[in-house]
Parts: structure tokens; C-alpha cells; sequence
């Protein structure tokens, strides 16, 4: 073992410690790097993404190619990917491996392939997805991968381009301080005095068969049928697919409305002539909730946030809290699960570009198909169909959901779009002779089941008297966070736990409620989203000086987000109490 192979492998050993024990141990003595994996590495060239993440390292040729990108952006960052122990010895080796690991724009991550017992691989995509959130990220392989490993290759791409996808689905509303969220939220908690209590109707239709419709394109050859089975079993429909339905004259026994922005208001505007109860929480675009012109039936929940939460137990309002999901598709089925509907029937649920086409005749959509957020799989019958990874979540979802409820029957008679693993692939013809033969009053037994539900008990003055106390305590977290973040710059040769007015505020600020139902969540995700930053920025070679430096610089920044929060929420609830006085 060569001086220099030690030196780049405690270097190596920083992010890949696991890696680093077995390529120490491997004898590469007689292995030889086949020529053309350092050739026509001129071939990959980089777009305008700000991260490059490529697939292969072998002697390090394509970062001496990349170096001129790097250096001409400091922004920018150059990502390796291997996956091969003897290559990465090899490379270990060479003076470009000692430079390229010394280089703070550059990272090299060994990928262990997956198994049922090893999960390193897929653990070291999420840490490195966390790491360049939210940056544009580009994948690309050597020309050598591409052509030998080709299938390793989209394996690893996918699986990275899953995470990417998972975190900004999980992290992009949060980045912009949950506007998305509150916006709506401060306005839709007046709707509740004139909302009926949906978490009543819970277990109220126990084994009566479901049909939950997306807007999936191939929902246009189901209308027909779907138009003869109202009284066979209970329709739910959730955001477009109500537009599909109402269109060809069929109105669903429930819909479901969750979607944050404008678009919905769009499209709910075109199908809500039918007095049809809706399922909503406080996510839904304001006003296209007030369009509802059927019962509004609440359902407990915050969506990812906890303000919800505390006007809830002031409002008296109780039952259990269902997910939600990643669309309100998802959304729909755990509800029609929650009332007791069994066995559940999906419609619709392409989850893919059905002949091009988003979504079914009926739905205004002008969103064409993005390419660079497309994907490729294979359909349920076994041909190439594109898709979206947001798509691929959603049939994820479902998988878990239908695992998770052991005893749900659930079957996929959409007949076409990516397949839903644990879920059986049946023809609608084949379900309505199965499962579809009793006929009944499902109208009629819709009707009783929310008179009995009942109104939910609380008032406008009620909803003021919560939002007023909110409103204090988000003003008082803003000035402590406010004081916290001048401390902090104060005491910048200190560490965090050494001034007791640091202390002191910090604890202050954790004891307002506005903190605990509306800043706590940001602070975990921003807590979670830093410590993923300083891993994947870690360098060994920097002093404590200077980490410390960095960690105060990642802390104030921290700090001023959460000020921030308070700043859009104070500013949202006076917006909204300015537009009930006008």
C-alpha cells in the first residue's frame, strides 16, 4: 500500500468510511483498467445545471476535462458516482484522485450495489440529494458505463432522480416559508362554522364498494360504464377527475379538494353544478372551496403542519387524522378506506402520458409534458410509457397504503398507465360482475350519514378569539427570534451554549405556542436540511476555526429563516383579516 494510496484513502474515508475498510483490503495487484474507460471522456460536456453528477471515475480524466466548469463557477459542483471496489483502488492511486478529493467542489462516493440486507447505496443517494437540494441536478455516465453498464447506469439514475424527487416533494413549500399552506390556511379556518364533520362519517360505510376516479386519460372509455354504477357503489372523485365526471353527466357520491393553488379554482369552476359533498381541509385554494356548493365536509389534518393541530383542540374539533398522501388521488382513497368501503376500485390512475395526454376529456390542462422530469417505464402490459417521478410517488403511496392495510381489497381497473406494485390489475368489466351486483340507495344513505354527522360546533367568534391569542404569541416569537439573531452575531467568537442570553431566549422561544404550532416544523426540516449540508460539505482538512465559523454562518442563516416564517404568517393573517372587514 503505497504512501499515496493512504493519503487519499483517509481522505476517501471522510464520506465513504464503509468503503474505505474494503478497498484497504483489496488486493488490485493484478488488476488492469481497460483502455477505453478513459477515452471520449471529451464526449460529456455539462448543460446549465449547477450540480453534475457522473457515473464512473476511472483514473479521474473527466475531472481534468470538468475542471475548467468548476473553477469558472464557484457554485458549482461535480459529483462521482462508482461502483466498482478495484477501480476505486486504482484510482486511489493516482496524484488526480489526491487533487480531486482536496477540491471542495468535487466529491467522490463509492455506491455499494443494493440488497435486501445492504441499503448503503440508496442511503448515500438520499445524503447526497439532501446535500445539493435545491439545486438543478444533471446525471451522466462515462461513455465507457454508458455503453458496458448501461443497465447499472439507469438503475442508479433512477434511483437518484426518486430521491431528488421524494426531497423536493417533501422540501420546496417548506423553503418558501409555507406560503403555499398559510395563505389558505388563515382564511379557510372561517369556512368551519358552515362544515360538516367528516371524520363522522368514518366507518359508516362498512363493505360498500368503492370506485375512486382520477383523471387519468384512460378514464374516457370508463364514462359509460361509470355512469350506470352510481347505485352500485359509492364514486369518489378527487380535483380534476370531478371536472371528467360532471362532464359526462355523472355525479359522484363525494369529492375531495386539496390542492393549494389557483388551478383548482379553475377547474372545480367547471364542474360544480352538482350539489356534491366535498372532503377538505384548510390546503384547499379558498376560493374554490367557496364554490362548493354541496355540503363542505371537514377532515381533521394539517398536511405536514402542526397549526392545525392546537385550533383544533380549541375548537373542539376531534377524530383521527388521515395522511393524505402525495396527490389528492391518494387522498381520496384513504378516505373512502376510512368511511369502510370495501372492496375499493381505481379508475383512472395512469399516472402517466396516456397517448400523450395528461389527462381525460373534461379537464382544462395546459401543462405540457416536461421532459427533463420525464421518465420511462413499462406499463401494465408491459410496453414503454412516460411518465413523471411526482407520478411514480403517488403509485408508490399506494403500494405502502395498500401493504400498510392489510385487510383493504383494493384492485386497479384503470387499464392502462404504470403498474401499482401490490395492487391487482382488473378490467372494470371484470369488477362490476365481481364485486358490483347489488344495487342500492347509496344517494339516500349519503344524505343520512351527514345529517347524522352533524355541523361542526363552533363559531365565528370562537375562530377570532383562537386566531387573536395565535396572532400574540407569533408577534412575540418574531421580536424574541429577532433578539436571538442579534445575540448570535454578537457573540460570533462564542459558541451557541456560552451566552446566557442565548440560553435564555431560545428557551423563550420554545415555550410560545406560535413556535410550537406554526416555526417548530420549519426549524426541524431546516435542522435536518443543515446537518445533510455539513456532512456533504465536510472537509477534514478544515480547522475547528473554521468549521465553527461555518456552523455559526449556518446558524444565523437558520435563525433569520425562522424569523422569516413569523414575517410571512403575521403578514398573511393580517391580509386575511383585512379582507373579512372589506
Amino acid at each position: 500500500m503505497s504512501r499515496r494510496f493512504q493519503a487519499n484513502c483517509n481522505l476517501f474515508q471522510s464520506k465513504n468510511p464503509r468503503a474505505a475498510t474494503f478497498v484497504s483490503l483489496l488486493d488490485t495487484s493484478r488488476t488492469k483498467l481497460p483502455e477505453a474507460l478513459e477515452q471520449d471522456y471529451q464526449l460529456l460536456s455539462p448543460g446549465d445545471e449547477k450540480v453534475l453528477v457522473v457515473y464512473g471515475v476511472g483514473l479521474g480524466a473527466m475531472y481534468h476535462h470538468l475542471k475548467n466548469w468548476l473553477v469558472a463557477d464557484p457554485q458549482r459542483t461535480l459529483i462521482f458516482l462508482e461502483d466498482d471496489l478495484a477501480i476505486t483502488s486504482l484510482f486511489l492511486e493516482t496524484e488526480t484522485a489526491n487533487v480531486l478529493l482536496k477540491d471542495s467542489q468535487a466529491h467522490f462516493y463509492f455506491i455499494e450495489k443494493e440488497s435486501k440486507q445492504i441499503k448503503e447505496g440508496k442511503e448515500v443517494l438520499q445524503a447526497i440529494s439532501w446535500g445539493v437540494f435545491p439545486e438543478k441536478v444533471a446525471i451522466r455516465a462515462l461513455p465507457y458505463y454508458e455503453k458496458t453498464k448501461a443497465k447499472a447506469f439507469k438503475r442508479i439514475k433512477n434511483d437518484f432522480l426518486y430521491e431528488l424527487s421524494d426531497i423536493h416533494a417533501t422540501l420546496d413549500e417548506y423553503t418558501i416559508h409555507g406560503i403555499p399552506f398559510f395563505r389558505n390556511f388563515w382564511e379557510n379556518i372561517f369556512l368551519l362554522p358552515d362544515s360538516y364533520r367528516g371524520n363522522a362519517l368514518f366507518s359508516q360505510f362498512k363493505n360498500i364498494p368503492a370506485i375512486v376516479v382520477a383523471a387519468g386519460p384512460s378514464l374516457n372509455k370508463h364514462l359509460e360504464q361509470l355512469s350506470q354504477l352510481q347505485d352500485r357503489a359509492l364514486i369518489f372523485a378527487g380535483g380534476s377527475s370531478v371536472n371528467a365526471l360532471t362532464e359526462a353527466g355523472i355525479k359522484p357520491h363525494f369529492a375531495a379538494a386539496i390542492d393549494p393553488n389557483p388551478t383548482q379554482y379553475l377547474r372545480l369552476r367547471q364542474g360544480l353544478n352538482f350539489e356534491i359533498p366535498f372532503f377538505y381541509r384548510h390546503r384547499v385554494f379558498p376560493a374554490a372551496a367557496k364554490l362548493i356548493t354541496g355540503p363542505k365536509l371537514y377532515l381533521r389534518g394539517g398536511d405536514g403542519y402542526n397549526t392545525t393541530d392546537w385550533f383544533e383542540k380549541k375548537l373542539g374539533i376531534r377524530g383521527k387524522v388521515l395522511g393524505g398522501g402525495h396527490s389528492v388521488a391518494n387522498f381520496s382513497i384513504e378516505i373512502a378506506a376510512a368511511l369502510g368501503c370495501s372492496p375499493i376500485i381505481l379508475v383512472g390512475f395512469d399516472l402517466a402520458y396516456t397517448d400523450q395526454k395528461t389527462y381525460a376529456s373534461g379537464v382544462n390542462d395546459p401543462t405540457p409534458i416536461l421532459q427533463e422530469d420525464a421518465v420511462e417505464k413499462k406499463d401494465i402490459y408491459g410496453n414503454v410509457i412516460t411518465t413523471l417521478w411526482k407520478w411514480v410517488l403517488e403509485a408508490n403511496w399506494i403500494s405502502a397504503f395498500k401493504k400498510k392495510k392489510r385487510g383493504i381489497h383494493l384492485y386497479n381497473a384503470t387499464e392502462g398507465g404504470i403498474p401499482i406494485d401490490g395492487v391487482k390489475n382488473i378490467s372494470l368489466q371484470d369488477a362490476i360482475e365481481q364485486f358490483l351486483t347489488e344495487s342500492r340507495d347509496l344517494d339516500g344513505r349519503v344524505h343520512t350519514a351527514i345529517q347524522e354527522a352533524g355541523m361542526l360546533e363552533c363559531s365565528l367568534q370562537d375562530i377570532m378569539k383562537a386566531e387573536v391569542k395565535m396572532h400574540k404569541s407569533l408577534e412575540k416569537t418574531f421580536h424574541l427570534l429577532d433578539k436571538l439573531l442579534l445575540e448570535l452575531k454578537k457573540s460570533a467568537k462564542h459558541s451557541i451554549l456560552e451566552t446566557n442570553e442565548i440560553v435564555v431566549l431560545l428557551q423563550e422561544i420554545h415555550e410560545e405556542i406560535a413556535y410550537s404550532y406554526i416555526i417548530e416544523v420549519f426549524d426541524r426540516m431546516r435542522t435536518k436540511l443543515d446537518f445533510f449540508k455539513r456532512q456533504f460539505s465536510f472537509d477534514p482538512r478544515v480547522s475547528l476555526r473554521q468549521q465553527s465559523a461555518f456552523e455559526k454562518k449556518q446558524l444565523i442563516e437558520h435563525y433569520a429563516f425562522l424569523r422569516e416564517v413569523a414575517v410571512v404568517n403575521l403578514f398573511l393573517l393580517k391580509r386575511s383579516a383585512d379582507a373579512r372587514v372589506s
